[in-house]
């Protein structure tokens, strides 16, 4: 296919896939409920959307739209979206709306108290740098481009200002009171499927299933990981606890994610990795070999290796693998 014709047809499936977004969300009553009050009273007299597109291989790119109403709000960041598509070739494998459904100004010492107060990548909150949300990143792009410095609880300044740069955002410093806000989302995926996301804390993002088949667990488990895989970034490979507990429980979500226990010819068994990131693979090769002090037959360049469009690591050595797994 040429250029110009993979052009069109990314254009096309976007358009189709905002489509049966918009039919989708604006039928749900709670925007007329519930997200409509956000505004009554407060401070903000728009409604804001987002529009985030991925193809599967990098962080999902979001786009933000201010309006008088949710619907022109998500068209203005649909048009931006469309823009991005169109300019950089972009599949839009998966395309999720966002609409701010509750905010307050808040100070970024009270901000830093709540991020210190949680778990690690458990702020389920988004924040905005300025009154029109220009420079507003969601909760997803927070925890999942190192945006949060979890380790000192607060905000990574310089991260941030990188990473708005990288998106054609200035911003000179971090003030002191900021917007802090939740989203109600919505998601299109690959198979052009509909989902409603949660809003609670506890469940925040996850997709809600109406109804539970296997085929649909089994393609949320998928493109969940593909998605983390896409969003682990770089710099997170050489972030490594100083803790062995953490080290081993870090090997252990890695292994659940993308591990699998597998036999030689001879019998013998032997751990495999195999995840799209390089990035994961990497970081789980540092992690064995610093937890378990693995040594022997255990070079990047011996055991990490890329077979079509996944990295593989593989842990040989039977005596390496059954302590690893003890």
């Amino acid at each position: 296919m040429s250029g110009n014709s993979q052009k069109n047809e990314n254009k096309k499936q976007f358009r189709y896939k905002k489509k049966l977004l918009s039919d989708f969300i604006f039928k749900d009553p709670y925007l007329d409920g519930e997200l409509g009050n956000y505004k009554r009273g407060s401070l903000f007299r728009n409604d804001v959307a987002f529009i985030s597109v991925t193809d599967g291989s990098f962080s999902a790119k979001v786009f933000v739209g201010s309006a008088s109403d949710a619907s022109e709000a998500f068209e203005i960041a649909a048009k931006k979206a469309e823009t991005y598509i169109d300019k950089h070739n972009t599949a839009p494998l998966w395309v999720k709306a966002d609409f701010i459904n509750s905010c307050s100004i808040v100070s970024c010492e009270d901000l830093c108290d709540d991020i210190r107060a949680g778990r690690e990548f458990f702020f389920k909150s988004g924040v905005s740098f300025d009154a029109g949300f220009e420079t507003a990143l969601l909760e997803a792009q927070l925890n999942c481009c190192g945006l949060i410095n979890y380790k000192n609880g607060n905000l990574n300044e310089n991260a941030i200002k990188s990473y708005l740069k990288d998106n054609d955002i200035e911003l000179a410093t971090i003030p002191d009171t900021v917007i802090r806000f939740t989203t109600v989302g919505y998601i299109c995926d690959e198979d052009k499927k509909l989902y409603k996301l949660y809003t609670d804390e506890e469940n925040y993002g996850r997709r809600i299933l109406s109804e539970l088949k296997k085929e649909d667990i089994r393609k949320v488990i998928e493109t969940s990981s593909w998605f983390l895989s896409a969003c682990v970034k770089e710099e997170l490979e050489g972030h490594i606890s100083s803790a062995r507990h953490c080290q081993i429980a870090e090997i252990r979500a890695i292994f659940a994610f993308c591990g699998r226990i597998k036999r030689t010819e001879e019998g013998s068994i032997y751990l495999y990795f195999s995840a799209e990131n390089e990035s994961v693979v990497r970081k789980c090769f540092t992690l064995l070999k610093k937890t378990f002090r693995i040594e022997k037959e255990f070079a990047v360049e011996q055991c990490l290796y890329r077979k079509k469009n996944k990295f593989i690591l593989e842990v040989r050595n039977e005596k390496d693998a059954v302590r690893i797994l003890q």
